[in-house]
């Protein structure tokens, strides 16, 4: 079984093949029903279009670990691990951190049954912790990955300071978001939470405010982040349709869709950096 599981990571060439592997072969983790949980949406449906959308969230990210020699990536919101892992792979020390134990045991647990397939260490390490909880004196980052974790995040208006303080000069901070601009995500979110966008849930036993799916219009956030003292590129939006298998008739409309009618894109990506020092 081993030496199958082996050569089936093999032919992993990129993270959505990678994340498959996991996918067809989760029955192997002890944590195996928050594994289900957390992908349960990918369980229901991983074809090749919502693989491709999977590649495009992390491919700013990908670029610049092969572009820089062994940077320093922190995952904010790191879930079950898979981009951590696969960052790992790809050459950058990673440190994931999450506010719910369960993912991070999850992780830990792949994070360990790959070092025994692969027979080496993974520079990566899982903490229970908020993003508050670090200190920019302890280590500072070349990356930050933020993914579907920023709405989440409260109080934000700390944030993003705390994030600049945490990279090192010429630092990335990278989104990937819902677009707030959608107004069919919006009127999803009204139905499902209201206007109550700030709640509080429990964590390390005591009550802490918490972004209740507090989606952002990248404009909004561009003009935080510069605000803050980053340089920030220009959003790239991606993805129209939801991920149920109804839509793939339709998913050619993603290819032509034009750019500039964004409000109906669902996602998009935002990378911003730390100037040099003078």
């Amino acid at each position: 079984m081993k030496e199958y599981l082996h050569e089936e990571l093999k032919k992993c060439n990129n993270i959505s093949d990678f994340l498959l592997f996991w996918l067809s072969n989760s029955a192997i983790l002890n944590n195996k029903n928050t594994f289900d949980m957390y992908y349960r949406n990918f369980l229901r449906n991983f074809s090749p279009r919502m693989q491709k959308f999977y590649r495009s969230q992390s491919s700013e990210v990908v670029e610049m670990i092969l572009q820089k020699k062994k940077p320093v990536l922190l995952d904010i919101g790191c879930g079950c691990g898979t981009e951590t892992l696969w960052f790992s792979k790809l050459g950058a020390k990673c440190m994931g951190i999450d506010v719910f134990n369960s993912m991070i045991e999850v992780a830990k647990e792949r994070k360990k049954f790959l070092e025994d397939i692969w027979e080496e260490n993974i520079s990566c390490q899982y903490k229970v912790a908020s993003v508050f909880n670090l200190n920019p004196l302890d280590t500072k980052f070349d990356i930050i990955w933020i993914q579907q974790a920023f709405h989440h995040i409260e109080p934000r208006e700390y944030l993003l300071p705390l994030l600049f303080s945490l990279l090192n000069d010429d630092g990335v901070l990278v989104f990937s978001e819902s677009n707030a601009w959608n107004p069919f995500i919006q009127l999803s979110l009204l139905k499902m939470r209201g206007l109550k966008t700030i709640i509080e849930v429990e964590e390390g036993g005591q009550l802490v405010p918490w972004g209740h799916e507090r989606i952002i219009t990248p404009i909004s956030l561009m003009r935080t982040l510069r605000r803050h003292g980053f340089t920030v590129s220009p959003p790239r939006y991606f993805r129209l349709l939801p991920s149920n298998k109804i839509f793939e008739k339709i998913s050619f409309l993603e290819t032509i869709w034009p750019r500039a009618l964004f409000p109906a894109f669902t996602h998009y990506n935002l990378v911003a950096r730390k100037p040099l020092t003078v």
